[in-house]
């Protein structure tokens, strides 16, 4: 997944008011600060899923 993807995906799920007019890539889009909270938190529930998950 692309960054620009990435992007769009968090943008798309947030409230309006965390996102905004980026004038050097003519996009509506969050942060890039954010953007690195969401990636860290998708991290964090992967690296869960992936220890609760049963071994075999």
């Amino acid at each position: 997944m692309s960054k620009a993807e990435l992007s769009r995906g968090v943008t798309e799920r947030v409230p309006a008011a965390l996102s905004h007019d980026c004038a050097g890539c003519a996009a509506r889009h969050v942060s890039g600060s954010l953007l690195q909270q969401a990636g860290l938190a998708g991290a964090r529930g992967a690296a869960r899923a992936r220890l609760s998950a049963p071994s075999g």
